[in-house]
């Protein structure tokens, strides 16, 4: 059993929210919270479930891939702000995000 982590975050409010993972380099949007983290949970497995098709080279490769620096840095910041426990970053309310997803052979 494979047990992967990646780096995900989700931000927004009301009915307006998008989830971002920094690793894999895809993102959602949703009505709310839980809807955004369902539909990135969903988009992560169906992108996990199609490289197990592939060789083991675009595995890698596509496993590799990353977001665009400022994606990532807007992600480690807003961790950074979390600790520190400033209420609000700009006009969104962000969390931080961990999505195991176990059970892939990669």
């Amino acid at each position: 059993m494979t047990r992967l982590k990646f780096r995900c975050y989700i931000y927004g409010k009301d009915s307006d929210w998008e989830a971002i993972c920094t690793d894999l380099d895809i993102s959602v949007q949703g009505d709310s919270f839980e809807d955004a983290k369902s539909l990135l949970n969903g988009a992560i497995t169906s992108f996990l479930e199609v490289l197990e098709g592939e060789s083991e080279a675009d595995r890698k490769r596509l496993l590799n891939r990353r977001s665009p620096l400022w994606l990532r840095t807007l992600y480690y910041w807003s961790f950074v702000l979390n600790r520190l426990h400033v209420k609000k970053f700009s006009q969104k309310e962000y969390a931080r995000e961990e999505i195991s997803l176990p059970n892939f052979a990669l």
